[in-house]
């Protein structure tokens, strides 16, 4: 095919194959016709990016697929998308339709990571990248009620734990573990009944070095809920949060960056008045290097919160005024808190008494120390369909930039099963994903949620019936574009998360 002595295009076969080429070098093939009177083009290929095609409209096609992989296998409609960024996934609906989500979701079946007929309470525990490995502080019932610790090193989604360690020959009613330094972990847990103390380790795989501890001056409450331990990077401190009695109260421990040493340098009455102080929960401001705290007055049967903010000294303290954030909750645990770095807010996700529902109210801190707090309006996260929620622990999942709430449901069927979801944050407005069961009943104590990465998460839970102390892995969808996760050739399944 020649225009002007000019070879544009050649018609030929090759191999019983029937060849069209355009010879000009980044010249385009464009098919055309005429619909209603009119030309258009029907599929342009463009030869200078290898051959892409662009069809001006419909392509029917009885099965897609993506790089060898089936992706539509009959006639479901692709429908429901209206824009795709950076922070969005595409999800395969049950229903055959397609639709877009900024939300984590949940994708593969649940496993039990470890069991042990021991039966543990009172836990905290860390996720360690660096030896990719759980670190879980407990009281330790069938020991007399000992602080003890576990390091489990991970395999895939397995963990496999070595031996409990004791941590102090006394009996304990909380444990609080933190990350500090680098390579250093902070255990810290009230004794006796006489001191809330605070014990360094070095970590290394699959085991903790003891390296110091130090202790507070007065006795904190034998009550199990009511101490919080914070690391706060730039004082290279941690912050105490603790029931003594009947008042709140705060104690600040240095740790030496070299020989993780541990010094108490000072301590704080936060509330002075004499309440009745539950469930306290609490979560740190990285923005503002403040702490907001919130617990239960059982003396009016009312909610409040305060922030405290240490100075660089470690021993001044800034600290606002309680104020009521929740009226009539009822005592037992229904409430958390935790710092979502995207919002820079606080959410406090909770159970609202009237009608079950789970709820979110934000505090925003600002002002010279940060405690001047903003609390937000009430936005319903998930609805009342499992009956009440009860115990839910809530921790930020750097990976999926959502913080993951795992709670235990009685009036669930079974009864007290174990759910989780995330509530991530986007364009000003909570993101939530509906809720996932990891247990099937009887999770006997409130469920930890221990954040891993992108793609996993493990559930720290007691078995009722047995006493077991289990762990759980679920699998998350983290795999956004902006967080620059993929998946090659991937088949997908309904309801699974795609990009």
């Amino acid at each position: 095919l020649m225009d002007a002595s000019v070879n544009y295009g050649t018609l030929y076969s090759s191999s019983s194959n029937f060849i069209i080429l355009s010879q000009a070098q980044d010249t385009d093939i464009i098919l055309q016709g005429n619909d209603g009177g009119s030309t258009i083009n029907a599929l342009t290929l463009d030869m200078s990016d290898a051959g892409a095609a662009t069809f001006n409209s419909l392509v029917n096609a009885n099965k897609l697929q993506v790089g060898g992989t089936d992706v539509i296998t009959n006639a479901r409609a692709l429908s429901n998308i209206t824009s795709i960024d950076a922070t969005t996934v595409v999800k395969l609906n049950a229903n055959g339709t397609v639709s877009v989500t900024a939300a984590a979701e949940f994708i593969g079946a649940n496993t039990f990571a470890y069991n042990s007929s021991g039966q543990w309470s009172n836990y905290e525990g860390v996720y360690d990248a660096t030896n990719n490995q759980v670190i879980v502080g407990f009281r330790d019932p069938d020991n007399n009620g000992r602080p003890s610790y576990i390091v489990g090193p991970i395999s895939g989604d397995v963990i496999t734990f070595n031996s409990p360690v004791q941590i102090e020959s006394a009996v304990c009613y909380d444990v609080n573990v933190v990350l500090a330094h680098a390579g250093t972990v902070l255990i810290g847990f009230n004794w006796s009944g006489q001191n809330y103390k605070v014990t360094s380790y070095e970590i290394t795989p699959g085991f903790l070095t003891y390296k110091s501890d130090d202790n507070t001056s007065d006795a904190p409450s034998t009550l199990a809920g009511i101490c919080k331990l914070i690391w706060m990077p730039n004082r290279n401190a941690a912050l105490a949060i603790y029931r003594s009695n009947t008042y709140l109260r705060a104690a600040v421990f240095t740790v030496n960056s070299s020989s993780y040493s541990i010094s108490r340098v000072s301590q704080e009455n936060l509330v002075s008045s004499n309440q009745q102080i539950y469930n306290v929960r609490t979560a740190f401001d990285s923005s503002q290097e403040v702490t907001n705290i919130i617990w239960y007055d059982g003396t009016n049967a009312n909610a409040y919160y305060k922030a405290v903010h240490v100075r660089s000294n470690n021993t001044t303290y800034d600290v606002s005024s309680n104020t009521l954030w929740n009226a009539s909750p009822n005592n037992a645990p229904s409430h958390d808190i935790e710092y979502h770095p995207t919002a820079q807010k606080s959410f406090i996700i909770y159970r609202k008494q009237s009608d079950y529902t789970i709820q979110l109210k934000t505090l925003t801190n600002s002002g010279t120390y940060g405690t001047t707090v903003a609390l937000g309006s009430e936005t319903q996260l998930q609805n009342n369909s499992l009956g009440y929620m009860q115990g839910p622990q809530a921790k930020y999942n750097a990976g999926l930039d959502a913080i993951v709430v795992a709670a235990r449901y009685p009036q669930a069927t079974p009864a007290s099963s174990g759910y989780l979801f995330t509530v991530g944050w986007s364009s000003g407005s909570p993101v939530v994903t509906s809720q996932l069961k990891f247990y099937d009943g009887n999770v006997r104590e409130n469920p930890l949620p221990i954040p891993a990465d992108s793609t996993r998460n493990f559930i720290v839970h007691n078995d009722r019936p047995a006493s077991d102390y289990n762990i759980a892995t679920t699998l998350y969808d983290g795999r956004r574009v902006a967080k620059g996760y993929g998946v090659a050739n991937a088949s997908v399944s309904n309801g699974q998360t795609v990009e």
